[in-house]
C-alpha cells in the first residue's frame, strides 16, 4: 500500500500541475492575449507534456502496485483535459506539443 502511496502523490502532482498550465491558467488569465483570449502556446504545450508524462507515469504504475494502479485514474480529467482540449477539439496542436 505503501507504493501506491508514492505513485498516487506523483500522479496527483502531474495532474496538478497539468491543470495549473491549463484550465488554471485560463481561470485567472495570466498568459492570454488581451485581444481574443487565446492562451499562450507555451502553456498548453507545456499541458500537453505533463499530459504525456502522466500517461508515462499511469503505464508504468502497474508493474509495480498492479491493479491498484487504476486508481490513478482519478487524475486523468486534470492531467489531460486541456490537452486533449487543444490537440483533439481545437487541433490548434500537435501531440508533440507544436502549437501555432
Amino acid at each position: 500500500m505503501n507504493r501506491l502511496r508514492v505513485w498516487a502523490v506523483v500522479s496527483s502532482t502531474i495532474a496538478l500541475l497539468g491543470f495549473a498550465f491549463g484550465p488554471g491558467w485560463w481561470l485567472y488569465d495570466v498568459t492570454f492575449y488581451s485581444s481574443n483570449d487565446i492562451p499562450d502556446p507555451i502553456v498548453i504545450s507545456a499541458a500537453i507534456w505533463l499530459g504525456w508524462l502522466w500517461i508515462g507515469v499511469f503505464c508504468v504504475t502497474p508493474w509495480f502496485v498492479g491493479w491498484q494502479a487504476l486508481w490513478l485514474l482519478l487524475g486523468a480529467p486534470f492531467a489531460l483535459g486541456w490537452p486533449f482540449l487543444w490537440v483533439f477539439i481545437a487541433r490548434a496542436c500537435s501531440l508533440a506539443g507544436n502549437c501555432q
